[in-house]
């Protein structure tokens, strides 16, 4: 099937620790992985894309007492740039490249923020 990879799966572990009282440390460790995919429909082996994989990380520190949560984020930590596969050219890419690109995005570079929740 084209954009259907062959196999894919991910995996995590989550913690939770109590630093004190009061203080709570909270992780996510995420791995997920896409085996590569076709992106043409005749299954052409020349348009296969690689395999890849990425990895998320959560870190957050938590006041129970204050119903308050800081945390910071990060997906696909290991990576920079944006995954992306580029096909072979076709007659309709080199003719309207905007229209149809051959890069096809898989996923965003490196990506983090800070999240702040209190519950009310």
């Amino acid at each position: 099937l084209p954009f259907a990879p062959e196999w894919s799966g991910n995996g995590y572990v989550d913690g939770k620790f109590d630093l004190s009282s009061n203080l709570v440390l909270n992780t996510h460790l995420q791995v997920n992985y896409t085996d590569r995919m076709s992106f043409d429909a005749s299954n052409n082996p020349a348009d296969n894309g690689r395999s890849y994989a990425t990895v998320d990380l959560r870190v957050g520190f938590s006041l129970p007492t204050q119903k308050l949560e800081f945390a910071v984020s990060g997906r696909n930590i290991l990576d920079k740039q944006n995954i992306r596969i580029f096909s072979n050219p076709t007659l309709l890419s080199l003719a309207l490249p905007a229209l149809n690109p051959r890069g096809v995005l898989l996923t965003e570079g490196r990506t983090v923020f800070l999240t702040v929740k209190k519950e009310f």
